[in-house]
């Protein structure tokens, strides 16, 4: 299981108000209230993605060999991986532990 951390509610200022190369989307600054939430620790290595690849015959990402990871990045975190991808793993994740594992929305990351 991957080590979680407990984050605590609180606030933030999200968003760019005078930065010229700020995207429209991130304007205008506000603030965020978040609620308590826990997330992993470290990211997800590419042994803990080979046991989800493995046991659902998911494809394995691009710079893998089938699928092996590369030699000696066991405990690297997976790159190469998309979206639905990381999704796919969090519901693998809560299925097999038994909690609900979810990527982190976007405040929270």
């Amino acid at each position: 299981m991957p080590q979680i951390i407990r984050v605590p509610a609180g606030l933030f200022v999200m968003g760019s108000e005078n930065d010229p190369n700020a995207r429209e989307e991130e304007k205008p600054q506000h603030i965020v209230k978040l609620s308590e939430y826990w997330i992993g620790k470290y990211p997800i290595t590419n042994q803990q993605y080979q046991a989800f690849i493995q046991s659902r015959g998911y494809a394995a990402p691009e710079n893998w060999r089938g699928d092996q990871y590369p030699h000696g990045k066991g405990q690297h975190p997976v790159t190469d991986i998309s979206w639905p991808d990381a999704v796919a793993y969090c519901e693998w994740l809560s299925q097999r532990l038994g909690k609900h594992f979810r990527l982190p929305s976007e405040a929270e990351w």
